[in-house]
């Protein structure tokens, strides 16, 4: 078979496979060994496993992602907030994790005032959509300050330090999980029961994450022997079109892929295609800059997918709670904030300093 048809044949096995219901993990684990053994065989394919397992999980930087998850269950637990990390692309491209959380700072701001535009300006054209001004609203007490406090001072605590250098991202997970864990002691929230539940949780996630780094990697090496990777960096090289064209159709493709995919499993297999190539463009920018750019583009990008007709999976799983009400109403009711999320890609897409300035200052 040519390069192409064994690309073919590898994404056609895992969308297969995703469609009859199994992990996307387990997906991309066979299509990968399928794709790797045939052009290969089977000792070069079990010595690549051996070695690339153990290369994928020795990795120091990985430890951050269970300490960032234990950190979300103990303040989920605690009832003090939810984290992320924000590591995975970082992960993958070598970028600073630092400088990835600064230049998704500004893009968050941006979201959640585009967001508050959008609801403001949808109960005023469909009257009805909101509840009715409540004029007995409790006021800011002393107490509610007590309830809030301790997600400000994690806040400080972990990203303060990691962007004054007083600790890496991954120590910074460390302290951020301590921390979590002491405040939601202190609150009296959370038990022997719910601290070993925490772990297991951490676990268990973990598992799913790094199952499916390893099917992530198969895929990605079948793909690289079949040097299709390659051929395509010198396609979209070759066509002439200006960069931010070929940024702009990389970003539809993850809208469209976000349809079958979850956000995780899109970064893990398509990064390592389309990093080559963007970083490969003249944006005018440093490189550096170009992949932190890039980064955050993609992070808002592959959510769209999820809520953007005509499939969004999560305007079903949404609209499944809520029996009621017809799907079409689900998906007008989603459409503001795609709206929303549309004119923030497109500002951070052709003014990329928008994202870029606070890398800036802090470095």
């Amino acid at each position: 078979m040519t390069s192409v048809q064994i690309v073919g044949v590898i994404f056609g096995i895992m969308l297969v496979l995703m469609a009859v219901r199994v992990p996307i993990a387990i997906s991309m684990f066979v299509a990968g060994a399928y794709g790797y053994i045939v052009q290969t065989g089977w000792l070069p394919f079990a010595s690549f496993l051996n070695n690339q397992a153990f290369a994928r999980f020795a990795s120091y930087d990985l430890s951050v992602i269970p300490l960032f998850i234990l950190m979300g269950h103990f303040a989920t637990q605690g009832g003090i907030s939810k984290a992320l990390p924000l590591v995975i692309y970082a992960i993958l491209t070598e970028q600073n994790i630092a400088k990835l959380f600064a230049a998704a700072m500004v893009p968050g701001i941006i979201a959640m005032l585009g967001y508050m535009a959008a609801i403001a300006i949808y109960v005023r054209l469909v009257p009805g959509h909101a509840p009715e001004v409540d004029d007995d609203f409790s006021r800011l007490t002393w107490q509610s300050f007590k309830g809030v406090a301790p997600i400000m001072a994690i806040f400080i605590i972990v990203f303060g330090g990691i962007y004054s250098g007083m600790f890496t991202p991954t120590e910074g997970a460390a302290v951020g999980a301590a921390s979590t864990f002491v405040a939601s002691l202190l609150k009296g929230e959370i038990n022997w029961d719910k601290f070993k539940q925490c772990f297991y949780a951490t676990a268990d996630s973990s598992a799913m994450i790094f199952l499916i780094f390893i099917g992530a990697d198969l895929m990605n090496g079948a793909l690289a022997l079949s040097q299709a990777s390659v051929q395509l960096t010198e396609m979209v090289t070759g066509l002439g079109w200006p960069p931010l064209m070929i940024m702009a159709g990389i970003l539809l493709f993850y809208v469209v892929l976000g349809a079958v995919m979850d956000e995780l499993s899109m970064i893990l297999l398509t990064i390592p295609i389309f990093f080559p190539i963007v970083m490969g463009m003249d944006f005018g920018l440093p490189k550096e800059s170009v992949a932190i750019w890039f980064g955050i583009l993609v992070l808002m990008v592959v959510e769209f997918g999820l809520l953007a007709p005509p499939v969004g999976l999560n305007v079903y799983v949404v609209n499944g709670m809520a029996k009621d009400i017809p799907i079409a109403e689900s998906y007008r009711g989603v459409m503001p904030f795609l709206v929303s999320d549309t004119i923030r890609t497109l500002l951070i897409l052709f003014f990329p300093g928008v994202c870029l300035w606070l890398v800036s200052v802090i470095t």
